[in-house]
């Protein structure tokens, strides 16, 4: 989203691995015309945007992800496979190289596993619950 349309960011593909470093150098370069940037993860999003701002901010969740349509349900363990994590991986970490990138700079060292790790595990559990039913999915 920061690059694109980009010549090396297929429309209908995934990005080629050869390709990582040098969009990953300009996504973080594209960065340096904001005035600010955080992590959504960080629990001082807030004050830290208030401050930023020099007012009060109120951080509303909106646009929430709806419960998976009963055709497509499925046991997310299930899905979760060694090939999967292999996709996984592969087709984020330009995502995630971004974000530890931008997350050392706001979170403290101390923190940003944990930050991390929190995150992974509150989407793989939010995910399993889309995917389980719908009236427990938010």
């Amino acid at each position: 989203m920061l690059l694109g349309p980009h010549r090396l960011i297929p429309e209908n593909d995934f990005i080629h691995e050869r390709n990582g470093d040098a969009l990953l150098a300009e996504a973080l370069q594209a960065l340096n015309v904001f005035a600010f940037v955080d992590v959504v993860e960080n629990p001082l999003l807030t004050l830290n945007l208030q401050n930023w701002l020099g007012q009060p901010f109120a951080y509303d969740v909106l646009n929430e992800t709806k419960p998976t349509p009963e055709t497509v349900r499925s046991v997310l363990h299930k899905e979760l496979t060694a090939e999967c994590f292999e996709l996984l991986e592969q087709r984020t970490r330009l995502d995630t190289q971004l974000w530890f990138a931008i997350a050392r700079d706001r979170l403290p060292e101390s923190k940003l596993m944990s930050i991390y790790a929190r995150t992974l595990l509150f989407n793989a559990a939010h995910g399993a619950a889309l995917l389980a039913s719908p009236s427990r999915g938010t």
